[in-house]
């Protein structure tokens, strides 16, 4: 038979036995509980830090994208202030040799076929009436010999006057029938080349010159 000593040390025993256990219990929670708040403070951590990360790369290519562009920029600045440069200076040079040969001995012949292409081109009939007007240059030749060249090829009513249309050389052709006005001057072909000439500088600068 049990005393009742024996029974009062057995609910003890299972007194601290279930204490042991609830505490144990507790215990694990309260690791579960820590552990689940370390996982989601180092996520949050990890995923601040990438983000921080990201933003300071971000910033670093926006600042190097930033520099490239400048630099490209200035670059594109200093390529057009030295094309523009270039282009007054070579436009110089073509006007100066335009007027030397303006007033040289090959530049009413050279004038005379460019009015017949001109014609030519246009399909302006023989019958048509035809006016011009010559730069100063050479004037008494040119005149001349494009007379000379209208009257060859069949074409009987023109007139020919002077007028002060360009210090290069050249002419304008009027056809009042066709209410057609066409001007060929050496400073009008410049003109219109000179896009082509800034491109070419362009590349011949970029490209570093020709060897």
């Amino acid at each position: 038979m049990i005393t009742l000593e024996e029974k009062l040390s057995q609910f003890e025993e299972l007194i601290n036995s279930k204490v042991e256990k609830e505490n144990s219990h507790r215990l694990e929670e309260k690791q579960q509980e820590i552990s689940s708040f370390l996982s989601s403070q180092k996520a949050a951590f990890e995923d601040s830090a990438l983000r921080t990360a990201k933003l300071s790369r971000d910033r670093i290519d926006r600042q190097k994208q930033e520099k490239v562009s400048t630099a490209v920029q200035a670059e594109k600045r200093e390529l057009l202030k030295l094309s523009e440069g270039f282009i007054k200076t070579l436009t110089l040079k073509i006007e100066d040799k335009c007027r030397e040969f303006a007033l040289g001995s090959q530049y009413p012949g050279f004038i005379t076929q460019i009015l017949i292409r001109t014609l030519e081109r246009e399909g302006v009939s023989k019958d048509t009436k035809l006016v011009m007007i010559l730069a100063p240059e050479n004037y008494n030749e040119a005149s001349r010999m494009i007379s000379a060249e209208l009257e060859k090829i069949g074409f009987a009513k023109y007139e020919i006057t002077e007028g002060d249309i360009s210090l290069l050389g050249g002419f304008i052709l009027e056809i009042p029938e066709l209410s057609l006005r066409i001007t060929r001057t050496l400073e009008n072909s410049i003109n219109m080349k000179r896009d082509d000439i800034g491109q070419f500088i362009q590349n011949y600068v970029r490209d570093g010159g020709v060897n």
